[in-house]
């Protein structure tokens, strides 16, 4: 069994500390600051999509045990070199190797995690379903993991527990995991798969660039029709060295993995999109501290974890393409009451929502990632998951980023409106953003300004708050209903068609 040091390595990875501790954006309305810095380290994270691929590659080619563990080891080194940073260059530096290194666990992880189940359909769909759990679990608490270790010891203690998870992982890698890796003759196929899959992802990258501030979208842009040149130069660089080529025939199913990807890309951004939204909401409207906010969500994990533990068997006898469909278009149900039934007034019903939506999300995935090694080739487990795990990055990337955007660009507009039905005149608004955000400013004395306007201002923010994420959560039902027809109409049928089954 070589699965033990498989979850505390990608949960290493995961719980990885955000940037914004080191250095977090100022406090402004409709947390403006922090879309724009968030739609920053997005674009940023979404270029580690090529390592990834790159890394599940690396994988199959030189073996996945000895690539994960070289990711693991660089990993581990970057932050004993964060611990003991005298300087902030050296901080930076540790930063660097990091995201070098990082991107050689994620994928790879989930490799030798398959292939650790390979012979056995049920333990394998479980422990996807954990692997899912766990790595949401993480993402949706690395920040206030990172807030707690820097207020109990300082900025140092944010990289204890994902050291103690790195070192873990090493000794079990290193003690159970066999080496496994593609056929020599299998090599130049693995590049152009990678290749394909990372043209396409590329190009749904540019949702996040465009939302970038002028300037700086067309260097986002750019970068990402770089890549998506350097795409297109792999796969006619592998059409013209190996006769299934992607151009002609393919061992790859083409449009069975475009849709896995559309679909994925929809799955992550609704599951990101909402709890995140609905975090910031509790805060901004309803007046939750960011520990309470966060630990609101706690329905979403106990839905997730119900599916693990007591609702895994039943896959495997229900066909995938209804699974998936269902799964989301519940999910956009969900979504579509959290907004008729103004859930966030009501804790409990709120909380009922989120475990729904937690255990349809769950389902999504597991049915989701084990249909999407369907697609290609047995032997190219690396690049499997290195796409796997690129979309689920890239989905989850574009539903925190993007719907923030739009919640500042919606709520300043409802803002706006009502000053001006208040009486504001038009030059007097941006003043009336300032003393908001004085408002809303922790370290600013509340004696600055009159009780009254104080009042009003906030209790308009607060509506207007509201309205925007009502428009933000609608359209992630929507994007949750256009996974779930898309995967309904256009996913053929792939054999055998279990949803767990390869």
């Amino acid at each position: 069994m070589g699965d033990g040091g498989v979850l505390p390595g990608h949960m290493r990875q995961n719980t990885e500390p955000p940037l914004w501790l080191f250095n977090p954006p100022t406090t402004s309305a409709f947390n403006a600051s922090w879309a724009n810095y968030g739609l920053w380290m997005s674009f940023l994270a979404l270029g580690s999509l090529s390592l990834v691929l790159i890394s599940g590659v690396l994988g199959d080619i030189f073996g996945r045990r000895r690539v994960m563990l070289i990711g693991l080891v660089g990993l581990l080194v970057a932050n004993v070199l964060a611990i003991i940073a005298p300087t902030p260059p050296v901080l930076l530096v540790s930063r660097v190797i990091a995201s070098i290194f990082g991107p050689l666990v994620l994928p790879l992880s989930l490799s030798i995690l398959f292939l650790a189940f390979a012979d056995d359909e049920l333990a394998r769909s479980r422990a996807l379903a954990v692997f899912v759990l766990l790595t949401n679990t993480a993402v949706l608490t690395a920040g206030l993991l990172g807030q707690l270790m820097n207020t109990l010891l300082d900025y140092r203690g944010m990289f204890l527990v994902s050291t103690v998870l790195a070192l873990v992982a090493i000794v079990f890698i290193w003690r159970e995991t066999t080496e496994s890796r593609v056929p020599q003759d299998r090599r130049v196929d693995v590049v152009g798969h990678a290749a394909w899959a990372l043209t396409v992802l590329l190009m749904m990258a540019s949702l996040v660039a465009w939302r970038i501030d002028r300037p700086n979208a067309r260097l986002a842009a750019t970068l990402s029709l770089i890549g998506v040149a350097i795409g297109v130069a792999f796969l006619v660089w592998w059409d013209r060295r190996t006769p299934d080529s992607i151009f002609g025939y393919s061992q790859i199913k083409r449009r069975a993995l475009i849709v896995l990807i559309l679909y994925g890309a929809c799955m992550q951004f609704g599951f990101v999109g909402l709890a995140t939204q609905i975090r910031n909401t509790l805060q901004a409207v309803y007046g939750y501290h960011v520990v309470l906010a966060t630990l609101a969500l706690t329905p979403l994990l106990l839905g997730m974890a119900f599916t693990v533990f007591y609702a895994t068997r039943r896959l495997t006898t229900v066909r995938a393409q209804p699974l998936l469909a269902a799964s989301l278009a519940i999910g956009a149900l969900v979504s579509l009451l959290v907004v008729l039934t103004n859930a966030g007034a009501s804790y409990p019903w709120l909380a009922l929502l989120l475990l729904v939506f937690g255990a349809v999300m769950v389902i999504a995935n597991v049915t989701w990632t084990a249909v999407f090694f369907l697609a290609m080739p047995d032997d190219v487990v690396g690049v499997r998951t290195g796409i796997n795990s690129s979309v689920f990055q890239l989905g989850g990337t574009i539903g925190g980023s993007v719907t923030a955007a739009l919640l500042v660009d919606i709520g300043l507009s409802f803002y706006r409106q009502l000053l001006l039905v208040g009486g504001v005149p038009g030059d007097r608004i941006p003043d009336a953003l300032a003393a908001l955000n004085t408002i809303l400013d922790p370290a600013t004395p509340s004696a600055v300004l009159d009780p009254a306007i104080a009042e009003r201002l906030l209790a308009g923010y607060q509506l207007a708050y509201l309205m925007a994420f009502n428009r933000v959560i609608l359209l992630i039902a929507a994007v949750c209903a256009v996974g779930s027809i898309l995967v309904w109409y256009a996913l053929p049928r792939l054999q055998p068609a279990k949803a767990v089954e390869q």
